[in-house]
C-alpha cells in the first residue's frame, strides 16, 4: 500500500519541477533577447557615430579642396567672391557696372568688369596677406576665358589691402548695411587722387567676407564736385 502511494507522490513532484523549469525558460529567454537587443543598439550607435565622423571628415576635405573653409587664418582669402558669380553694382536703382568672377586659384582671382560698352579683364593677387590689382586689359579676344596660367603681372601693382598698400586702411572691423543685409567684419579703404584738375577725387571701398567689394563711394571736391555711392545687389 505504501509503495503504491509513494509512486504517485514522486510523479507529482516531478511534474511540478518540470512545470517550474518550463516557466523559468521564457523569462531567461526574454532576458537574453533584451541583452542582445541592447548590444545591437550599441553597435548601431557606434556605427552611426563612425559614419558621422567620416561624413565630417569628407566635408572638411571638400572644403579644403575647394578653398571654402573660412577661418581667421584665411586672412583676406575669406573676402573673395565665388567663381562664376555675376555681381551688379547699382546707383539709385540703376546698374552702373557689373563684375563677373571668371576664375581663381590659390594666388589669383580673375574678374570681368563691364561698364557700359567697355569690358575689362582684371586679375588680382588675392592671398591671405595681400589684395592687389596686378593686371588690366580691355583688348582680349575672349574676356570669359581664364588667363591665370598665362598672364604676365604688370609692373607696379595697385595694392588695396596688406603691407605697402596704396590705399589707406580706415576701418578693419566695421558694419555696413547693403539693402536688407547687415554685413559684419568689413574692411574700409580710401584713396585720394587728382584725377580732376583743381580737385581731389576721394574713393572709399568696402570689402565684406565672401563678397569682396560691396560698396564704393566716390567724392570729387571743388566747384562742380559731386558724391556717388554704388552698392552690390544682394
Amino acid at each position: 500500500m505504501f509503495k503504491r502511494l509513494l509512486i504517485p507522490f514522486f510523479l507529482i513532484i516531478s511534474l511540478l519541477f518540470a512545470c517550474s523549469n518550463d516557466e523559468s525558460k521564457p523569462v531567461q529567454d526574454d532576458e537574453k533577447s533584451e541583452e542582445l537587443d541592447q548590444v545591437s543598439e550599441e553597435n548601431d550607435a557606434e556605427q552611426n557615430d563612425e559614419a558621422s565622423k567620416d561624413e565630417d571628415k569628407n566635408a572638411d576635405s571638400n572644403k579644403e579642396e575647394n578653398g571654402d573653409e573660412l577661418t581667421e587664418d584665411s586672412g583676406y582669402v575669406k573676402y573673395r567672391p565665388s567663381t562664376g558669380e555675376v555681381r551688379e553694382f547699382v546707383e539709385k536703382g540703376a546698374v552702373l557696372f557689373t563684375e563677373e568672377v571668371v576664375d581663381q586659384n590659390d594666388q589669383y582671382l580673375q574678374m570681368k568688369v563691364t561698364l557700359g560698352s567697355s569690358v575689362t579683364t582684371e586679375v588680382y593677387l588675392w592671398t591671405k596677406d595681400k589684395v592687389a590689382l596686378v593686371y588690366q586689359n580691355t583688348s582680349l579676344d575672349d574676356h570669359n576665358a581664364s588667363i591665370l596660367d598665362t598672364f604676365e603681372s604688370e609692373v607696379g601693382p595697385e595694392v588695396l589691402l596688406g603691407s605697402d598698400s596704396d590705399w589707406e586702411l580706415v576701418a578693419r572691423d566695421t558694419t555696413v548695411k547693403i539693402g536688407n543685409q547687415v554685413l559684419q567684419s568689413v574692411y574700409a579703404i580710401k584713396l585720394v587722387t587728382e584725377e580732376v584738375v583743381g580737385a581731389e577725387t576721394i574713393k572709399t571701398r568696402y570689402y565684406a567676407p565672401e563678397h569682396g567689394m560691396v560698396r564704393e563711394e566716390v567724392e570729387v571736391t571743388g566747384e562742380g564736385g559731386y558724391k556717388s555711392t554704388v552698392d552690390l545687389v544682394m
